[in-house]
């Protein structure tokens, strides 16, 4: 009888038994569900690769997490070569904006430094080497999500999309 049924529904069934059965573990966020993990929001100026819209919350919408990841990627290293941003407090008050309050914004730039190796929050960081960029992507998924369900093949194809 399973053999009868087609791969895509197990498929989905295996990704949404944890919702369907009241998990509150790892619930299903606006970043996941968008394969926007960075809850990146559209500018006005750019035209995102692999943006298939923008959902009723003022969020993308990516094709695969892979896109997702790629524009956080894109983001950080502008912070670096365009802004100037090389520091964890700047690039997070930059990263959320007028979105959260300003404790909201120290316990964002608290995770992100001890991510990157219990660093003060002003230490100049070099955004454009692989390791310090990986960490970085990797600490906005889970803070923006509560937690991180991307496996490496997800942040190496977001790291080698152009």
């Amino acid at each position: 009888y399973l053999k009868k049924l087609s791969s895509r529904f197990l498929l989905a069934v295996f990704l949404l038994a944890p919702i369907l059965s009241g998990s509150t573990e790892k619930r299903m966020t606006i970043g996941i569900a968008n394969n926007n993990p960075g809850n990146v929001r559209p500018l006005n100026w750019r035209v995102w690769e692999g943006a298939v819209g923008v959902n009723g919350h003022g969020y993308m919408i990516f094709r695969s997490p892979q896109y997702g990841i790629r524009a956080i990627r894109v983001i950080l290293l502008a912070y670096q070569t365009k802004h100037g941003i090389r520091i964890p407090h700047g690039i997070i008050y930059r990263w959320v904006g007028k979105d959260a309050d300003d404790s909201q914004k120290s316990e964002y730039t608290k995770e992100l430094c001890r991510r990157l190796g219990n660093i003060d929050e002003f230490k100049k960081i070099d955004i454009r080497n692989p390791k310090t960029l990986d960490t970085l992507i990797r600490a906005i998924v889970f803070y923006e999500n509560g937690y991180d369900p991307y496996g490496q093949y997800y942040y190496t194809r977001g790291m080698e999309l152009k």
